[in-house]
């Protein structure tokens, strides 16, 4: 559960950051206009700002997804087994997880 939360946690950062950007991409786009600089610049920050703005939804659809598993494992009635799983193919290491919601005993 705590490694959802600090994912959690990174997004809530990343949208922050994101939505910040966004704000100084359309002040940039309106400073351009008014300037009446060249078409390229505006074309250039517009492009920038579309692509900020499917990093942020993609973001939110992430923290939505990772806010919704959380709320299923902290639901479920966990039936935990111990696996073997590989880390890479020269390394294994055992976890114990739940059969139903995955979520992993860290302890």
């Amino acid at each position: 559960m705590n490694a959802i939360n600090q994912e959690i946690s990174e997004l809530k950062e990343n949208i922050r950051l994101l939505n910040l950007t966004i704000g100084q991409l359309i002040h940039r786009i309106h400073e351009v206009n008014v300037e009446n600089s060249d078409d390229n610049d505006n074309d250039i920050l517009e492009d920038e700002l579309i692509q900020t703005e499917l990093r942020l939804e993609h973001a939110m659809k992430k923290q939505y997804e990772l806010e919704q598993l959380k709320e299923y494992q902290m639901n479920c009635q966990h039936s935990f087994v111990d696996d073997l799983i590989d880390v890479n193919p020269d390394k294994s290491k055992y976890i114990k997880y739940c059969v139903h919601c995955l979520f992993t005993d860290e302890n």
